[in-house]
Order: C-alpha cells, then sequence, then structure tokens
C-alpha cells in the first residue's frame, strides 16, 4: 500500500515538473515570436504578464492574447491586418470627433472597448493620435490638431 501511494506520488510530481517545463518552453516561444515580430526586447517579468496569466485546462493563456470574435464566436487571435483595420477606422472617428473616450468610440465603430483598445494604443506609440487624461477619463485627439496647429494657424493669418 505505501508503495503504491509512494508511487502515484512521483507520478504526480513528475506530471507536474513536465507541464510546468511545458508551459514556461510556451512563454518563451511566445515572447521570441513577439519580439522578432515588433524588434523590440523582452523585458523579463518574472512568469507574469502584467499579473494577468491565467491557467486554464492546465494551460497558460493570457486573457488579452485571444480574443472572442463577434461574427463567429470562436476564440481566435486577431492578425495585424485586422488590427490596422480596425485602427484604421479609428483614426478616422479620432480625426472627425476629436475628444472622445473609447466609449464612445468604440460604440460608433460598433465595437468592444476591449477590441479597440490595442489598436488605440498602437496609435499612440505611432504617434498619429494623443491622449489627455487617465483611465476612463481619457480621451483622445488626432496628432497635429490643438494648441500647437491653433497657433500656427493665426500665425499664418496675422501675416
Amino acid at each position: 500500500m505505501e508503495q503504491r501511494i509512494k508511487q502515484a506520488v512521483d507520478k504526480f510530481a513528475a506530471g507536474l515538473a513536465n507541464e510546468i517545463v511545458a508551459v514556461i518552453y510556451e512563454d518563451l516561444i511566445e515572447d521570441l515570436q513577439t519580439q522578432r515580430a515588433t524588434n523590440k526586447n523582452i523585458v523579463p517579468t518574472n512568469g507574469k504578464r502584467n499579473g494577468k496569466t491565467t491557467r486554464r485546462n492546465g494551460k497558460s493563456t493570457r486573457k488579452n492574447a485571444k480574443k472572442v470574435s463577434a461574427k463567429n464566436g470562436n476564440a481566435a487571435k486577431r492578425t495585424p491586418a485586422q488590427l490596422e483595420r480596425i485602427a484604421t477606422r479609428a483614426l478616422a472617428n479620432i480625426t472627425k470627433k476629436p475628444g472622445q473616450g473609447i466609449e464612445a468610440i468604440a460604440k460608433t465603430l460598433k465595437l468592444d472597448t476591449k477590441e479597440l483598445s490595442v489598436p488605440v494604443r498602437k496609435l499612440i506609440a505611432d504617434k498619429a493620435v494623443r491622449s489627455k487624461g487617465d483611465r476612463r477619463a481619457t480621451t483622445y485627439f488626432p496628432k497635429g490638431k490643438g494648441r500647437k496647429t491653433a497657433a500656427k494657424k493665426t500665425a499664418t493669418k496675422s501675416k
């Protein structure tokens, strides 16, 4: 009896160790692919990704890595082309109606705010859009609009 219990514990420990190695390996591969795609250095995160690492069915996943497609309901990662299409639509909306929050932009584009957050962050990183405010009070403006452009226009008119 004692021998069988010891074998069961050893088998469980070996399986757990294999699962941990597999999760670390998957995360390493994902980080390397992300680095290659963005040409940026990987920052060590001590095994966590912004505090949002979860476990589902024995596999480690990032909550925001996979999005539920609104059209077919299947979990799928968005392609760069899809992200670019959404970013283009968002930029057009921000240019047309500056000063809106993410909720208003998402409502106009008929998207969920979660689907819009990555494309808007990319627009900010590309300096096509600037933001003002924090958290839910954040508003977005097209780059080049605002005080600097207004100052240039008044200087041009006065000449």
